[in-house]
C-alpha cells in the first residue's frame, strides 16, 4: 500500500476525519490571518487604496455594518485583505479538485483522490474557522476584540446560517459515503472556483480608476466576466448537478439524506439569483 492509499484510508475513518478537519481549521485560521497581515502592509502602500476604501465601505454596509462601524479606514483595509486571503484559499482548494474533475474518480488514482479529500476537507476547515470567528465577534465582541470589530447580526445570518452551513452539514457525509459521485465533484469545484475567482476579480475591480477610459473598460470587462462565471456556475451547473444528486438519493430510497438535501439545497437555491443580480453592481 503506497503513501497516498494509506493517507486516504486514514482520512476516510470518521474519527480521524473529524480530528484532521479540526486541526486543519486551526491551521487555516492561522495561515489566513498571517496572509492578511502581509496584505494589509502591502495595500497600505498602494496608490489605489483611496479608491478602494469607499467601495469596500459600501460593500460592508450592504452586509449590515453601520456607517459608524465602517468609518475607520483600517477596518476597511482589514476586511478587503481578508477577502483576498480567503478567496485565494478557495482557488487553491479548487485546484486540488482538478484531477478528479479532468480524469474522473478511478482514473485520477490514489494521488488525485487524495488531493480531492484534502481540497474538500480544506474548504470545510475554512468554513468551520470562519463560522467560529464570526459567531464570537457577533455574540461576544467584548471578549474577542483581538479577532476584530463586532460583526452585525445580518452578517452572521448571511455568512454562517446561509453560506457556511451548506459545506459544514453536507461535506463530511458526502465525501465519506459518496466520494466517487461525479455530481459532487462538479458542484464542489464549480462553487469554490466561482466564489474565489469572482471575489478576487471584485477586489481587483475596486482598485480601478473608472474616471480613465482604459480602467473603465477594464471595469466593464471584469463585471461582465463575473456575471458570466456566477451565472453559469450558480444557476446552470448548480441546478443540473444538484438535481442529479437528488435523483441519486431518490433512486436508492435514501430518504433521510434526500429530505435534508432537498431542504438545504432548495434554501440555498433561493439565494442564487441574488448572487447573479448583485455581481455586476457589487462595487458601485
Amino acid at each position: 500500500m503506497d503513501a497516498a492509499t494509506r493517507s486516504i484510508a486514514y482520512l476516510t475513518e470518521p474519527k480521524m476525519t473529524i480530528t484532521t478537519v479540526m486541526c486543519m481549521a486551526v491551521g487555516t485560521g492561522f495561515l489566513i490571518e498571517m496572509m492578511k497581515r502581509r496584505l494589509i502592509h502591502w495595500v497600505n502602500c498602494q496608490p489605489w487604496k483611496s479608491r478602494m476604501l469607499p467601495l469596500q465601505r459600501k460593500l460592508m454596509q450592504n452586509f449590515g455594518y453601520s456607517e459608524a462601524a465602517s468609518k475607520e479606514d483600517a477596518m476597511m483595509v482589514d476586511a478587503y485583505c481578508f477577502v483576498v486571503a480567503i478567496c485565494s484559499h478557495h482557488v487553491v482548494m479548487s485546484i486540488l479538485l482538478l484531477p478528479v474533475i479532468l480524469q474522473g474518480w478511478e482514473a485520477s488514482g490514489p494521488i488525485g483522490q487524495l488531493m480531492f479529500y484534502v481540497g474538500a476537507l480544506g474548504d470545510l476547515a475554512y468554513s468551520i474557522y470562519d463560522s467560529l470567528q464570526i459567531s464570537l465577534r457577533t455574540f461576544f465582541p467584548e471578549n474577542f476584540k483581538f479577532l476584530g470589530v463586532q460583526t452585525p447580526l445580518k452578517f452572521f445570518i448571511i455568512m454562517v446560517c446561509m453560506h457556511h452551513s451548506l459545506s459544514i452539514t453536507l461535506t463530511l457525509p458526502m465525501i465519506l459515503c459518496y466520494p466517487s459521485m461525479r455530481a459532487l465533484h462538479i458542484i464542489m469545484y464549480s462553487l469554490l472556483l466561482a466564489g474565489g475567482s469572482c471575489y478576487l476579480l471584485g477586489c481587483y475591480k475596486f482598485t480601478l480608476d473608472t474616471k480613465t477610459k482604459a480602467d473603465f473598460r477594464r471595469y466593464q470587462v471584469v463585471a461582465f466576466l463575473q456575471l458570466v462565471i456566477i451565472g453559469i456556475t450558480r444557476i446552470f451547473v448548480w441546478i443540473h448537478e444538484a438535481t442529479n444528486v437528488l435523483s441519486f438519493f431518490l433512486y436508492r430510497r435514501q430518504s433521510a439524506l434526500l429530505r435534508w438535501c432537498c431542504s438545504r439545497w432548495s434554501f440555498d437555491e433561493f439565494f442564487q439569483p441574488a448572487d447573479v443580480l448583485g455581481c455586476p453592481t457589487s462595487s458601485r
